[in-house]
């Protein structure tokens, strides 16, 4: 269980729940067996989108990674709709000492203005729990092990 509200109402709003997360690629991870992918341990931001159906990563970060790319899409977003690179990645959040092996939309939001590397729809959200606390400005995420 791990806390990605704020401390202050317009820090949620503006920034929405928000949490840490390494992003990469580990080709020896196994899902079937798994443990903690070999990926950098860099501390990107990861918006909790429930409003998005699948998960998403800024273009910039995944090639900056060489994330896979398997596949291009068409997708409709905020702002436009188009084609997309589809990438294969390994998210792991220490707080919760889980890793979601996904594949994810190449989007644009660092160039949008938006602070966040990542975006984890409804596709990441099957395996939570999330619980927002209201008036406190917390948000409670838990992993349904």
């Amino acid at each position: 269980m791990v806390e990605i509200g704020f401390n202050t109402p317009d820090h949620l709003i503006r920034f929405g729940p928000t949490i840490y997360v390494y992003v990469g690629f580990d080709p020896k991870y196994n899902q079937i067996n798994p443990s903690i992918p070999d990926l950098p341990t860099i501390n990107n931001k990861a918006l909790i989108d429930t409003g998005a159906s699948g998960s998403c990563i800024d273009s910039t970060v995944a090639i900056t990674l060489k994330l896979p790319i398997i596949n291009e899409q068409s997708m409709a977003g905020a702002h436009r709709a188009g084609k997309v690179s589809v990438h294969l990645v390994q998210i792991y959040i220490p707080a919760l000492v889980f890793t979601l092996y996904e594949t994810f939309f190449g989007v644009y939001p660092i160039v949008g203005g938006q602070p966040h590397q990542a975006l984890l729809g409804c596709d990441f959200l099957q395996y939570m729990t999330m619980d927002d606390k209201g008036n406190t400005d917390s948000v409670i995420l838990s992993w349904n092990s």
